[in-house]
């Protein structure tokens, strides 16, 4: 009789774990996935409550969160059309001014225009949605405007993937991030639902063609992200992106405790035709990302870019320069001049000096737009808009904010 009422209670415990599971897996919502910035796992799971839901407030709010999923995963054409949905259901300002900028970034600037003027008969006082609606109607001008600059699909290397940040290497090659499906590893980036981004190389012919695109470097690629390299003049030493490597950092939120896993720089040496161990390269604390390295020609600055806090903005530029000793020093913002507060992106310095950058912050087209600005008094001076033809939506998955 005993050993019948030990097993009944082993039973018993069972069920009870298993029910528990059960219900913890069930208790999975859209909401919580977006904290844990799944957001193509989220978007699913916050369609099918959106559909089951009566409750017009609860169904706006979820119609939001669906279109910031696709806004942060780089889709901003489905991020409009949620939005939009947003707007109409419910009555929240957020949603009315986030369709309108969604329009805008998708070049849709009469349309733009309209959204942001009935925005802003709800809030006349915004400052920043005057200025979006200057900007729309600039930006108009700017496409009609004919262009000198020729854009060309690299249809070679280009992929249905996301396929960015090109960097010359040797004679003919040319080195690029991709998540593409062949990348390394067989986990899916809950930020995209898309491979985990590698480094690939191409070569160009005789006749100027690119041929298929390989992976760089089985000891720079890993399970994780990878983008974004740079090298040296002498392309023996290199710096990278690389995204949730290391332990991850645990933060509380209103579900709990999200872990947040952190993009930092690394560099690694050639020798020969064999790269080192990428090393991280310590710039600041490792509560924040730090990406899109650029080495200047002669070796001596790294500049970068980072959401560190004490920025002006989401993300911001700084410069470090090397030491006689070989050590980088303390990095530098590079002024309210170029950063803003939104996000300054994908540094890069000519050799004539000219530093071009990505930002959604400055005066533009919508999204991210390409600048120019010249070094005047040892600041950074006279920021241009590069104007149309852009270059849209220009981002780095393993940081998305695309953008």
């Amino acid at each position: 009789m005993k050993m019948q009422s030990f097993f009944y209670l082993v039973f018993s415990i069972t069920l009870l774990l298993i029910s528990s599971c059960l219900i913890t897996q069930q208790a999975k919502t859209g909401d919580m996935l977006f904290q844990e910035k799944k957001y193509a796992e989220a978007s699913d799971l916050l369609k099918t409550e959106f559909n089951n839901e009566q409750d017009p407030n609860i169904r706006g709010k979820k119609a939001f969160t669906i279109a910031e999923c696709y806004r942060l995963s780089g889709q901003p054409l489905a991020a409009e059309e949620w939005y939009k949905t947003a707007a109409n259901i419910s009555d929240d300002s957020r949603a009315k001014y986030m369709y309108a900028y969604m329009l805008k970034t998708n070049e849709k600037y009469e349309e733009a225009v309209k959204a942001f003027n009935a925005y802003l008969k709800e809030s006349p006082f915004d400052d920043e949605a005057k200025s979006e609606v200057e900007e729309c109607e600039l930006a108009a001008q700017w496409k009609k405007t004919e262009s000198k600059t020729k854009v060309t699909d690299l249809t070679e290397i280009n992929s249905d993937a996301f396929d960015y940040s090109p960097v010359i290497y040797v004679k003919n090659g040319l080195v690029f991030t991709s998540d593409r499906s062949d990348a390394t590893g067989s986990e899916t980036y809950g930020w995209t639902g898309e491979k985990f981004s590698d480094l690939y190389i191409s070569y160009r012919d005789a006749k100027g063609n690119f041929g298929s695109p390989a992976p760089f470097s089985d000891k720079i690629n890993s399970d994780f992200n990878e983008g974004t390299i740079a090298f040296n003049r002498d392309l023996n030493e290199c710096y990278f992106t690389r995204c949730d490597a290391g332990q991850p950092v645990a933060s509380e939120s209103n579900t709990g405790t999200v872990k947040n896993y952190y993009c930092h720089i690394y560099t690694s040496i050639r020798n020969g035709d064999e790269w080192s161990d990428p090393q991280p390269v310590t710039i600041f604390n490792d509560s924040c990302n730090v990406v899109q390295p650029f080495l200047s020609r002669d070796g001596k600055e790294l500049y970068i870019s980072s959401d560190v806090d004490g920025g002006y903005g989401g993300k911001d530029l700084y410069v470090l320069t090397k030491d006689a000793e070989g050590n980088w020093g303390n990095p530098q913002n590079l002024g309210t001049n170029v950063n803003t507060s939104g996000d300054e992106v994908f540094p890069y310095v000519s050799d004539d000096g000219k530093l071009y950058f990505a930002s959604n912050g400055q005066m533009g087209m919508g999204g991210l737009d390409i600048f120019v600005a010249m070094k005047i008094n040892k600041q950074w001076n006279n920021v241009q808009n590069l104007r149309s033809p852009r270059l849209c939506w220009l981002c780095e998955p393993a940081h998305r904010s695309r953008c």
